[in-house]
């Protein structure tokens, strides 16, 4: 897997990690998390039915950012509702953490 560039920054270091071996993802936890998302729109064709602004967009939405800010990120929605999290750095390093999600 290759990550590309992140506005005006290449994300070099993750992409060391990847090769190397060394950024490890919790898969139960990422399949469960996918899981617990799917819920929201679930149709009974066994697909997903969340248009933006419905009923399931907002409920999904508002877990998702209850979570990030549970994780201590500071979370903003840009003029489109994209959700944006942000972790501070510890000043060891320029910069900062920025998540951006398509639920």
């Amino acid at each position: 897997m290759e990550f590309r560039k992140a506005g005006n920054v290449y994300l070099q270091e993750i992409n060391q990690k990847v090769r190397d071996g060394s950024l490890k993802i919790n898969l139960h936890r990422l399949l469960v998390d996918i899981e617990k998302y799917a819920e929201f729109g679930k149709n009974e064709c066994g697909g997903i039915t969340r248009p933006s602004f419905s009923s399931a967009d907002h409920q999904v939405r508002e877990m998702f950012i209850k979570e990030l800010e549970e994780m201590g990120l500071t979370v903003t929605i840009d003029g489109a509702a994209n959700i944006w999290a942000k972790l501070k750095g510890n000043g060891k390093k320029n910069g900062s953490l920025v998540i951006g999600s398509h639920l």
